[in-house]
């Protein structure tokens, strides 16, 4: 039995590393720690034909966090708080989902990442939940300190007989670095845990075999071994898909 080959779309860090093609190194650790092999997938370009020469070489996508999704592909114009963002990768990772979907590869979402899939298939987001949520109502912090990411922020709500339940059973805090979130969600969703405000903070689709999350379990499973599960449970799916093509 073979180890999957996970793709995790990735793209050029033009305000730090203009020369580079990049993802944070707990993105590539989370997959090889947890029994798959990682490929970076650049986004070089503006044309989704990249996606379908890619999505050949891989057993599941890791749809990673980053800069902001451009507001375009679900209708509206972006607020002054949107103002860094990567059309190539918005390209390349929208493209992907539907391939993914086609062929019934396995998808994992985290933070961005949540918030692509949910667009990809239909959904609607938040642009900045500080000037869009917070003017009407209390919010909690969803942008902690930044040098701080395996701290724990904030509780969420865990819907019953959802995937977050492979979190176990006790309380479930999470870490928090965003500023967008999912306002709609996409159909065949199912929202599997909520923020106390209400923001939400998981979704899955069982039948295109995608989780997704607000948090980054990336940067909390070593020291918090609770957030294992959310990868082995992946990594498995992919197993699956890559053993029998």
């Amino acid at each position: 039995m073979r180890k999957p080959l996970i793709g995790i779309p990735c793209n050029t860090p033009f305000k730090t590393a203009p020369r580079s093609v990049a993802c944070n190194r707990t993105y590539v650790c989370s997959v090889l720690d947890n029994g798959g092999i990682p490929i970076l997938l650049p986004a070089i370009g503006n044309d989704p034909a990249l996606a379908a020469e890619y999505i050949d070489t891989v057993d599941g996508i890791l749809f990673a966090g980053g800069e902001d999704m451009s507001s375009y592909y679900f209708g509206e114009d972006p607020v002054p708080q949107v103002n860094y963002g990567s059309s190539e990768r918005d390209c390349l990772e929208l493209a992907l989902a539907k391939l993914c979907e086609e062929k019934g590869m396995p998808m994992l979402g985290i933070c961005r990442g949540e918030q692509i899939l949910n667009v990809a298939f239909g959904g609607t987001l938040w642009q900045d939940i500080p000037s869009q949520i917070g003017k009407d109502k209390p919010i909690l912090c969803h942008g902690q300190d930044m040098s701080i990411r395996s701290e724990l922020t904030h509780r969420v709500d865990v819907v019953p007989g959802t995937f977050c339940e492979c979190f176990g059973p006790e309380p479930l805090f999470v870490n928090s670095f965003h500023h967008q979130a999912i306002k709609d969600l996409a159909p065949g969703f199912r929202a599997c845990a909520f923020a106390p405000d209400g923001i939400i903070e998981a979704v899955e689709s069982p039948e295109r075999k995608l989780t997704a999350v607000q948090w980054h379990p990336e940067e909390l499973y070593v020291r918090w071994p609770r957030f294992k599960a959310f990868f082995e449970n992946f990594i498995a799916q992919a197993t699956e898909y890559a053993n029998n093509k």
